[in-house]
């Protein structure tokens, strides 16, 4: 089944890059929506003026070829967020993105800078690294999070491949 998804979603995003009338700001969000009917229904639990907001990383851009993509959305608490989670084995990088239009958010120090000229904040412990920031807007907070096996055998992604990621999120949203 694994296998399966990761060919159809293969041939989707090789069409999309054939494709002459498609552009570097193509939200891979809904591509990954077409492939996967989990992601879809979660995805659809959220506000309209919310998703239309939402996207998903450039899957060139993630570091490993991800065997599962699952979704999880928060809607019973404000502010409401969905977290896509890319898998392979030991390997996993999970994108949260929280609804936070109207609110003042802080989240830490900003010490990386991603490309528009937008500040993150890089939070590196033994076994996690993170990177947060907000939409040019403010509208959205982002976190992109990997995470070393309980093994201890494997390294979380670097601070360049989240930020990798991050940049083709952003490269979207233009």
């Amino acid at each position: 089944m694994k296998l399966k998804f990761v060919m159809i979603l293969s041939a989707l995003l090789a069409l999309a890059a054939c494709n002459s009338g498609s552009s570097s700001s193509e939200n891979h969000l809904n591509t990954l929506m077409e492939a996967n009917s989990e992601v879809k229904s979660e995805v659809e639990k959220l506000s309209e003026e919310f998703r239309n907001v939402l996207t998903a990383p450039d899957m060139e851009s993630i570091p490993f070829e991800p065997e599962e993509v699952t979704a999880s959305a928060q809607t019973k608490l404000e502010p409401n967020d969905i977290t896509l989670y890319y898998s392979k084995e030991d390997e996993q990088l999970s994108l949260m993105q929280r609804d936070e239009k109207g609110k003042k958010v802080s989240f830490g120090e900003l010490n990386v800078e991603l490309d528009n000229d937008i500040g993150a904040s890089f939070n590196n412990s033994e076994s996690i690294r993170e990177l947060t920031w907000l939409s040019e807007n403010g509208n959205v907070m982002f976190g992109l999070r990997s995470v070393v096996p309980r093994d201890g055998n494997d390294e979380p992604m670097t601070k360049d491949e989240l930020v990798n990621v991050a940049n083709s999120i952003i490269e979207q949203r233009k």
